[in-house]
């Protein structure tokens, strides 16, 4: 193998002119540098083939992919933080004193008047914030792995197809960029939701 100090192109040992510029080739590559030149030609091959695949996950998706990891994470911290509030509510209700839950209405049971105010506002954002972190939770646990495993996803999507049908489960062009758009969406919800809910909770 030749490689032109000219242009940079490989070719055959038995060129004496480059095929691509025509300047003069010298000797030819030793081995380990002719090894390592087609090493790297396979791995360039190799990237470009699955590149071209249905399923071929790119940077970003792998990125998004972790955010959503650590979203969920976030969520799960969120919604025991909701819990331990409202668990801090209930323990300062007074012993004479029944909460309805539906509407926030306060009715005291007590002969003695009572002095105490329930936290309704409060109540009603921490509802908001837990009902958020849900939405968001399954989201992110929708997004996660289609954005990590999407073969494997089709692969489960189809399967009873596989199994009772003989069908084609080659994806057409449509049904992924749908699958990538829904997956998008449910993402882009999921981190925005997680955003929301820390910022309305602190």
């Amino acid at each position: 193998m030749k490689k032109c100090k000219k242009c940079g192109a490989l070719q055959n040992d038995d060129n004496s002119t480059c095929i691509d510029c025509e300047a003069v080739l010298g000797k030819a590559l030793d081995e380990a540098e002719a090894a390592e030149i087609n090493e790297r030609l396979d791995d360039t091959l190799e990237g470009m083939g699955e590149r071209k695949e249905d399923f071929y996950v790119p940077l970003r998706d792998k990125i998004m992919g972790v955010l959503s990891a650590v979203g969920i994470i976030a969520v799960i911290i969120l919604l025991v933080l909701v819990g331990r509030e409202n668990d801090r509510i209930d323990a300062d209700i007074p012993d004479g004193v029944i909460v309805d839950r539906g509407s926030g209405f306060i009715t005291i049971l007590s002969d003695s008047e009572v002095d105490y105010s329930y936290p309704s506002a409060l109540k009603r954002k921490l509802d908001n914030v837990g009902m958020n972190a849900l939405i968001s939770l399954i989201c992110l646990i929708v997004a996660l792995p289609m954005l990590i495993v999407p073969k494997f996803m089709w692969f489960i999507d189809t399967l009873r197809y596989r199994m009772f049908y003989n069908w084609d489960t080659t994806p057409s062009y449509f049904a992924l960029v749908v699958r990538k758009a829904v997956t998008y969406i449910f993402f882009a919800v999921g981190i925005m939701g997680v955003i929301y809910g820390y910022w309305e909770f602190f």
